[in-house]
């Protein structure tokens, strides 16, 4: 049984090979155009990583490096062209700015030809390679149940997670909810055996029922005696490793040490909290034309103070004051009392609509993180009124208290903004998968996209 590329590797693949055939695309263009007089190799080093440099950010800002948008051809040229349209804008910008960094003309046109050309051939490759049998790794799914069916879901929908749901097992006859046909299978007995050999099933995945656990643990050990070489990944684990974010119905007891475990990172607080005092210091410095014109604007569009405190509920349930660029009308939920923001809420000002769509508002809440109540990356942190409620309709809600509460965080830059319990678990997804997972690597990856939420305008309501 072969052991196939995650989704995790896959992605590292793509862009060590796109950087790969940039690089040689960028030579090999200097070299026909210029030959034997091209400058030496050395001086045109700083050239050939500007233009890999833009070329690969424009890829990540146009979903291609996003595992869930590249395994379609439609929006993968889509993708393609935008992207070089906008790296060759960003580099005539810079090269008017910086004219020492502009490579001779005739090879920049050339070099850009050859990227255009390596790049969409090695990507259409790549789509066709993953369409090919025996490179995604084959999953059997134990169980039927809501578990079973949501693993399978994200399996289906995730083509280029590097897995290929072959089936699910189950011992009471229930269909997954799974939105394409999968067969079902059952037994212990010789024929299934075959059906897994026949399939070449890498991993099995452990999601039973509650009515389906006995059983399922009687066919666990019957493959474990057959497949010593067989991947058995429980099913909570594995939903992780595919979607980036915890199943909230797939949590027991058993996780809850687990969760408590990022509390007890005190070298990787104690860095955190000096990576956020220098980000949020600098930051602050660097925004202040844009809190002074932000501040003009509010003063000048409505009534009220420009900075808006609330009470917020951070680490460990403790309060604190958060401050806001204020974005809605003075006194606000006079009326209503606390609510959520809605889509097109008539409560925000003309001004707030916009600081809110770039996050210009949460500029202030890097005070919050200067004075140790909020860190820059972290849970959101919501009001002691919705808090309260939250914890008791939501199970395992209060683990995200264990963290600091954050300026953004993964649910914030993977998740839409929530105005109901029922979105809130969405959210909570992927704010206990921070809390599990918490790595000076994952705050990096969040501040990146963070960067391109705050572009695009993403998300904010």
């Amino acid at each position: 049984m072969h052991k196939s590329l995650s989704g995790r590797t896959r992605k590292r693949i793509l862009v060590l090979v796109d950087l790969w055939l940039i690089i040689c695309a960028v030579l090999l263009g200097s070299l026909l155009k210029s030959g034997a007089s091209e400058s030496p190799g050395w001086m045109i080093l700083p050239r050939i990583i500007l233009i890999s440099a833009v070329l690969q950010l424009s890829f990540y800002y146009n979903n291609l490096y996003d595992l869930k948008a590249t395994h379609k051809f439609i929006p993968l040229t889509y993708n393609l062209l935008h992207s070089f349209a906008v790296a060759a804008m960003i580099l005539g910008v810079v090269y008017l700015l910086f004219p020492g960094l502009i490579i001779a003309r005739g090879v920049f046109f050339l070099s850009i030809g050859f990227v255009i050309f390596f790049v969409s051939a090695w990507r259409y490759s790549y789509v066709r390679i993953l369409r090919r049998k025996g490179v995604a790794e084959n999953v059997l799914i134990v169980g039927t149940g809501n578990v079973a069916s949501e693993i399978g879901k994200q399996v289906l929908q995730n083509a280029n997670s590097g897995y290929n749901l072959v089936g699910f097992w189950t011992n009471n006859g229930r269909l997954p909810a799974v939105p394409e046909p999968v067969p079902v299978v059952s037994g212990y007995n010789r024929r299934l055996f075959q059906w897994l050999t026949g399939r070449n099933v890498n991993t099995l995945v452990f999601a039973p029922g509650e009515d389906e656990r006995t059983a399922s643990e009687y066919l666990l050990n019957e493959v474990n005696q057959r497949y010593t070489q067989l991947q058995i990944l429980r099913g909570g684990e594995f939903y992780e490793g595919v979607a980036g974010k915890v199943l909230l119905s797939a949590l027991s007891g058993a996780d809850i040490p687990e969760l408590r475990k990022a509390a007890a990172k005190r070298l990787a607080w104690h860095f955190k909290r000096v990576t956020d005092i220098l980000i949020s210091f600098v930051g602050l410095l660097i925004s202040l034309p844009i809190c002074l014109v932000t501040a003009i604007a509010i003063k000048i569009s409505s009534r009220g103070p420009v900075l808006f405190a609330q009470e917020r509920v951070g680490q460990n349930e403790k309060h604190f004051k958060l401050l806001k660029f204020r974005s809605m009308r003075d006194n606000a939920e006079a009326e209503s009392g606390p609510v959520w923001a809605g889509i097109n809420d008539e409560r925000i000002t003309p001004v707030g609509r916009i600081i809110r769509k770039f996050r210009i508002d949460e500029i202030p809440q890097m005070w919050n993180v200067l004075r140790g109540q909020m860190s820059f990356i972290g849970p959101r942190p919501e009001r002691s009124c919705f808090t309260t409620q939250l914890e008791k309709e939501i199970p395992f809600y209060a683990h995200r208290h264990s963290v600091k509460p954050g300026i953004t965080g993964l649910a914030q830059v993977r998740h839409y903004y929530t105005s109901s319990t029922e979105e809130t678990v969405g959210k909570l997804e992927y704010d206990l998968y921070y809390v599990k997972r918490m790595s000076p690597l994952l705050d990096l990856m969040i501040l990146v996209d963070t960067a391109k939420t705050v572009i695009f305008g993403a998300g904010a309501r």
